[in-house]
């Protein structure tokens, strides 16, 4: 499924061979204008323009209103970063404590504490406050796990290598949009016996939607029905804690996580979808 931005994208490429073929066609023009409430493009008409906008060669996100958003925007189920002025991040981006990579077309790829820098906890731009909490919680413990793989004794810092890449998980985008999409289709339809109602296992979702996935190894934890971050994370735990035998029953043992929350009736949701 294309998101509103490729297809956007797929527009003005059209629109660009049209004019091509049509080089005596009047020009499409749009201009900026400030509202006192926010920046606007509107078009030739005086209409403002909503969605993916491209100016400059940057593009730009106006919500239903008409008004450019700046910060994290959630679209098709994939995230972007738009900067102060509105133009969307791609590529490397960089905050004090983490890392985020954006593919060419802008959408997250994903999350990650910057290298070298000890691990454990740090800020996920677009998580809510509950998310950070519980994400944080995950990191201190995989921190904790990952200090006997400790190597900075031989740390160079000009060496480009990792040292602390066993003492967090990378927020991955591909396991963030499932655990978003199973944790809505299983409060939708239920969730029994590790499958959602209609939808099947994790494998069985891999397996219909993303098949290069269902090789990798993988566990999904669907917590529900409790009152915070912290509760959650200690049932997490209770079930998966590093002293279980086998090592793929392991929270810690996984590198790659994803992690959505909702709230139905005053309880909280949770759904953790783990790789490596």
């Amino acid at each position: 499924m294309k998101t509103g931005l490729e297809n956007m994208v797929r527009t003005v490429l059209m629109a660009s061979m049209i004019s091509m073929a049509f080089p005596f066609a009047s020009a499409y023009a749009a201009a900026w204008e400030d509202t006192g409430n926010g920046w606007v493009y509107v078009n030739e008409a005086g209409e403002r323009l909503t969605g993916w906008q491209q100016d400059g060669g940057q593009w730009y996100y106006l919500d239903e209103n008409g008004l450019m958003k700046t910060g994290w925007i959630r679209d098709d189920g994939k995230w972007y970063l738009l900067d102060s002025s509105g133009a969307m991040m791609t590529g490397t981006v960089e905050d004090e404590e983490t890392e985020y990579q954006f593919s060419d077309a802008g959408d997250l790829t994903s999350a990650a504490k910057k290298k070298n820098e000890g691990g454990g906890s740090f800020p996920i731009g677009f998580y809510t406050e509950i998310q950070q909490e519980f994400a944080d919680s995950l990191n201190e413990s995989k921190q904790d796990d990952g200090e006997d793989r400790d190597k900075t004794s031989d740390r160079d810092d000009d060496s480009p290598f990792d040292y602390d890449k066993d003492k967090a998980f990378v927020i991955d985008a591909v396991l963030q949009r499932t655990a978003e999409h199973r944790l809505e289709a299983a409060l939708a339809n239920g969730y029994l016996n590790s499958a959602v109602t209609g939808e099947g296992t994790i494998d069985d979702y891999y397996a219909a939607n993303l098949p290069k996935w269902k090789s990798k190894r993988h566990m999904e934890i669907y917590i529900s029905n409790t009152y915070d971050a912290s509760t959650a994370f200690d049932r997490l735990m209770a079930r998966h804690s590093e002293t279980k035998k086998k090592r793929v029953d392991r929270a810690v043992y996984y590198s790659r996580a994803g992690i959505a929350v909702a709230e139905k009736k005053g309880r909280l949701y949770f759904m953790i979808e783990l790789s490596r």
